[in-house]
């Protein structure tokens, strides 16, 4: 297969290129802004200049940007205009240099101008982010009854920012097209008015959110992150992807790749192509094949930053093509079938062809059923069976060992039940489930050869289970079984899949579902889930730690079966673990499903080094924190450069000689984890490596 071309118009920045950073300034008075035409965005030409920079001027981005596809800016002028925001704003769009943008983004700020803040974004962010939001999410958002109809665009009703002496300071990176901004003085003052929120009053009166609120910060005060700006076509514009990539990276301490091992982009010669060579590079495991096929306009950040972990995706594929060999285990795409409509791209119809040591599997995937054929021997048995699953039925037929297999299944939504017939092994068996309404009894009934059972649903599940399969039963009643459409983008001749645009899609599409006016029936079912949780757990809560009342009896909750323990959110407790200076000891702690926490005690002012390392594939993370406290002491997941998953902290013993260790397995939810725990003395202080050892 040849690799195709990079599209001509993109190409990596110039690494010789030059930029000036910019100077803090007094603020001016802002100017009123005018409302955009039917056709463009474009702010007022008089716009004073102001700086920013960090983490409060991030949150605005986000926020008050993003922000428009979740919460505020979800705002539209008139109930029949969906045109409202075209995908070139023109001239209006970003600012002539990185000073600039962070200017205009403090005046729009103080304006509340959504106009203008939409206009800074990046342009693939605008374009697959903000032109859907308010195109395609907000008008079925106001259909629903979420928002208002009378509300205006250019404005953010409800939320008054302010934003007074803001100073702040620009600054290049090694790629000439990326800068950084930081707030580094000012205060900023947040006023919430319910009343004037866009949202349905429904919703206001819900959450009692009726009286005005106020915030005043000072910006300078432990704000250290960037706003990441970015250079296209000689304009500046502010970043979301890359203003997230780049505090992250930062965090880690992670050196910039360079401009030249940049992600070379893989397009195709049609939207269907684009999407058989994702599932291709996907089906041959080859993640940097699958990332290439991402439209590089709204992939820049991805393309940027691929390099930092471009070792470990090549790890990964080595390693389950090892596992695959050594298995006898392969598989591969055949007999894909597209349709296409502009640039939506469907699957049609596919097949999975698995290869196993001693026969073979054929999943076939069409919009209407998936069909499944083995043929194979599995622990010295034939099987020969062949199943088909559709949106309300599952079938399998064939044989086991020469003896008949036959399944039904079948899911009726009007009468909420789910019913098993069939046979096995040479024996009838049945299934039935009857959802209740109400949610007091869903009637579970289970009968095999010389053996029946009968119960509620509910005894297992909870309070409610049965009101929330009915509402979910009634929910999906108009979901298409097939596979949704994928977006794809044309650049260049060539033509990428767009993730963002895609995910917009499916957005719209799920919202469409929604009955107009539904508000009322949305929150009257988000109540009744509320009280069946509150109900189900009997009173147990799950929020912030310090709700919890202290971690000082922890260790002597009693935990039965798979019961929850009453004191504590989630994880389940293990022992506390007390030790003295010099001791090191392994312990074996049950994190099930949810992770674990303990108590370690030990001398005041000791250093302690506690490891859990990786051990068949299991991806540790280890937090440490005070009982009074939500701060951190040390935490990790990935320890070092180690090339695997083992976690390592090191933190010095508080003085009232107490933490909370929490143990959490991020990859495969193993039932125990093994953790060492070493308290150092003054002359011998455990290292991670001296526990770990060398990989």
């Amino acid at each position: 297969m040849s690799t195709p071309e990079p599209p001509t118009n993109w190409s990596p920045p110039d690494p010789n290129a030059t930029s000036a950073a910019g100077s803090p300034i007094a603020p001016s008075a802002p100017s009123t802004p005018e409302p955009p035409d039917e056709t463009a965005v474009t702010p007022s030409p008089d716009q004073p200049k102001r700086r920013s920079g960090a983490l409060i001027a991030f949150a605005i981005v986000v926020a008050l940007v993003l922000v428009i596809g979740a919460v505020i800016a979800l705002v539209v002028k008139g109930s029949g205009d969906n045109s409202n925001l075209t995908d070139d704003p023109g001239a209006a769009a970003g600012a002539e240099s990185p000073d600039a943008v962070i200017d205009s983004l403090i005046e729009a700020a103080n304006k509340g101008d959504i106009i203008a803040l939409t206009n800074l974004l990046d342009p693939a962010e605008r374009r697959t982010l903000a032109v859907p939001t308010m195109n395609q999410i907000v008008p079925e958002l106001r259909r629903i009854g979420i928002i208002k109809n009378d509300v205006d665009l250019t404005s953010m009703p409800g939320i008054d920012i302010t934003l007074t002496n803001v100073t702040y300071e620009v600054t290049p990176t090694d790629h000439p097209d990326l800068y950084h901004a930081r707030l580094t003085g000012g205060t900023s003052e947040i006023v919430v008015t319910p009343s004037e929120l866009p949202y349905a009053d429904a919703i206001i009166n819900e959450f009692d959110a009726t009286a005005d609120t106020s915030k005043t910060a000072d910006i300078s005060e432990g704000d250290d992150g960037v706003i990441a700006l970015v250079e296209h076509d000689g304009r500046w514009y502010v970043s979301l992807w890359h203003s997230m990539a780049e505090n992250i990276r930062l965090e880690k301490g992670l050196e910039l790749p360079p401009v030249s091992d940049q992600l070379t982009p893989q397009g195709s010669e049609s939207p269907q192509a684009a999407l058989e060579a994702f599932l291709t590079h996907l089906a041959d495991l080859d993640l940097e094949g699958v990332l290439a096929t991402i439209d590089p306009e709204e992939g820049s950040a991805l393309y940027r930053y691929v390099p930092l972990f471009t070792d470990r995706l090549a790890e990964i594929e080595t390693e389950a093509k090892i596992g695959m060999d050594e298995s006898g285990v392969s598989w591969k795409l055949q007999d894909l079938e597209f349709a296409v409509d502009g640039d939506q791209v469907t699957l049609n119809k596919g097949t999975l062809s698995i290869t196993v040591p001693d026969g073979t599997i054929m999943i076939t995937y069409t919009p209407d059923e998936i069909t499944i054929v083995a043929k194979a021997t599995v622990d010295g048995q034939e099987v020969d069976l062949t199943g088909t699953i559709t949106s309300t039925t599952i079938t399998l037929d064939g044989t086991v060992d020469s003896l008949p297999v036959t399944i039904t299944g079948n899911l009726d939504r009007d009468a909420h039940t789910i019913t098993v017939d069939g046979t096995m092994n040479g024996q009838n068996l049945m299934f039935r489930l009857e959802a209740d309404p109400e949610g007091k009894c869903s009637e579970v009934r289970a009968e095999i050869p010389g053996e029946s059972e009968v119960g509620c649903l509910e005894d297992q599940a909870g309070p409610g289970a049965g009101t929330a399969l009915t509402e979910w039963m009634d929910a999906t009643a108009d979901l298409s079984f097939g596979l949704p459409p994928v977006t794809t983008h044309e650049l260049d001749g060539k033509w990428y899949l767009s993730p963002t645009l895609t995910a917009m899609n499916w957005g719209t599409t799920a919202l469409k579902t929604m009955d107009d006016n539904s508000i009322d029936a949305i929150i009257a079912f988000l109540k009744t889930a509320d009280e069946r949780y509150s109900d189900a757990y009997d009173g147990q809560t799950f929020g912030p730690l310090e709700d919890l009342g202290g971690f000082d009896d922890m260790g002597d909750t009693e935990v039965a079966g798979d019961e929850w323990p009453n004191d504590a959110s989630g994880p389940l407790n293990a022992d506390p673990v007390s030790m003295m200076a010099g001791d090191t000891t392994t312990i074996s702690v049950d994190v099930n499903d949810f992770g674990a926490m303990f108590d370690l005690v030990g001398p005041a002012g000791a250093e302690v080094t506690v490891v859990a390392p990786e051990i068949k594939g299991n991806d540790p993370y280890l937090l440490v924190f005070a009982p009074d406290s939500l701060d951190a002491l040390a935490e990790n997941d990935d320890y070092g450069d180690r090339g695997d998953y083992s976690a390592a902290v090191t933190f010095t013993m508080p003085a009232d000689g107490q933490v909370v260790i929490s143990v959490a397995d991020l990859a495969v939810f193993r039932p125990t984890m093994d953790l060492t725990i070493a308290v150092g003395t003054p002359d011998n202080a455990p290292t991670p490596e001296s526990l770990l050892g060398t990989n």
